[in-house]
């Protein structure tokens, strides 16, 4: 069984893993939350196995369909327990996911998926003054150029 949670907010999809898990549900899920990731343009996707007691029965199947369905530049954490660590490497390893790694704990795979959803593409100043002349948009003041003020005691 699984449950999807989309945070847009946040642009993270969070998948919960839970009983036991076929083959083809398994690629169900995956072909579902790989539609979700496109059409809303997620960044990041989590996905909690802790609660998962039998996993699907033939991995590479999964990563296949993985690596055929998960959109370029998307991060993905695979929380796991002990006992599967090494099953989900494996399936991320055949899937060739370029941003894609097994953690242990939530904490460490929240602090891993923070860079990839607080990253937000900088133009270069250049760049931004010609997207803003194109789109007619008035420049912002220079903070540096504005008087100096002192709030407090002094």
């Amino acid at each position: 069984m699984y449950l999807l949670r989309e945070q847009r907010d946040r642009s993270l999809l969070t998948l919960e893993l839970s009983g036991h898990m076929t083959t083809d549900e398994a690629v169900a899920m995956i072909c579902f939350a790989a539609e979700m990731v496109r059409t809303d343009g997620l960044k990041a996707v989590r996905v909690d196995t802790q609660a998962l007691e039998f996993g699907p029965d033939r991995p590479g199947a999964v990563a296949a369909v993985l690596a055929a369905l998960t959109p370029g530049g998307v991060r993905v954490a695979v929380i796991a327990p002990e006992s599967q660590l090494r099953q989900c490497a494996r399936i991320l390893r055949l899937a060739h996911l370029e941003d894609a790694a097994v953690f242990s704990s939530p904490g460490e795979a929240e602090n891993w998926l923070a860079e990839r959803i607080g990253h937000r593409r900088q133009l270069p100043p250049t760049a931004r003054r010609h997207v803003d002349d194109l789109l007619g948009v008035a420049p912002a003041p220079d903070p540096s150029s504005a008087p100096a003020r002192h709030i407090g005691a002094a």
